[in-house]
């Protein structure tokens, strides 16, 4: 009777066991699932941030890339409106008839003369804030004249100066936008692009007179990164 009862008591030890080791294992591989689960969210989770925010970051750009293409838009149809004090008045039409014809070579060089042209340059300047120079190439002469707007002056443009390159490779056909250039001095480093008309005509030459071209700050494109917060 004594062993039939110890033979119980082990079987029931044995079963307590067991349950317990079972429940044990099951906690065990639960925890596991659980952790393989929150470890995998947790990666698809971060994959789907980086790709909202790559996806933000696109359409960022493609907004600040519309909003450039738009301002070279609007300065590229603006322009002959810029330029139109070349031509509204008599008085100014005999100033860049003057300049491009090369027929009256010490009159441009004088003072008084020069100071007119910068009042008319002046008259175009104020029209758009980012407007640094108008440049004037002759293609009767060859020679290049440069207005600059924060000196207030007007002469000779220096040997090298941007533009008048690209311009000569273009020839007198044709309005055209030129990319970035750099110019002035390394305490004062400007970065312009320009907008050239096509031919001009004076009083005695009716085409082929020479080009004018106008250069604008990129600050105003730089305003439009900043906008979006894109250094």
């Amino acid at each position: 009777m004594g062993s039939r009862n110890k033979l119980i008591h082990f079987i029931m030890l044995l079963k307590k066991w067991w349950s317990r080791r079972f429940y044990n294992r099951l906690i065990f591989i639960s925890a596991v699932i659980f952790i393989i689960v929150v470890y995998s969210f947790g990666i698809y989770a971060a994959a789907l941030v980086s790709t909202l925010n790559i996806s933000s970051q696109l359409q960022r750009g493609r907004e600040v890339l519309t909003s450039i293409c738009d301002e070279y838009e609007r300065k590229h149809d603006n322009f002959y409106n810029v330029i139109l004090p070349l031509y509204n008045s008599a008085e100014n039409y005999t100033i860049l008839s003057a300049i491009l014809e090369g027929r009256q070579r010490d009159l441009v060089n004088t003072p008084q003369f020069k100071q007119r042209v910068v009042t008319l340059c002046k008259s175009i300047t104020v029209q758009d804030k980012d407007i640094v120079t108008v440049l004037l190439h002759s293609s009767t002469t060859g020679e290049n004249f440069l207005y600059n707007e924060l000196q207030g002056s007007f002469g000779t443009a220096p040997k090298g100066f941007p533009f008048f390159d690209l311009i000569d490779t273009k020839g007198p056909y044709g309005r055209a936008i030129y990319g970035v250039r750099h110019w002035g001095a390394s305490n004062r480093r400007i970065s312009t692009y320009g907008i050239a008309s096509g031919s001009l005509g004076t009083r005695s030459l009716y085409s082929n007179a020479g080009i004018v071209m106008v250069a604008y700050d990129v600050a105003g494109l730089n305003r439009i990164r900043q906008k979006y917060d894109i250094p």
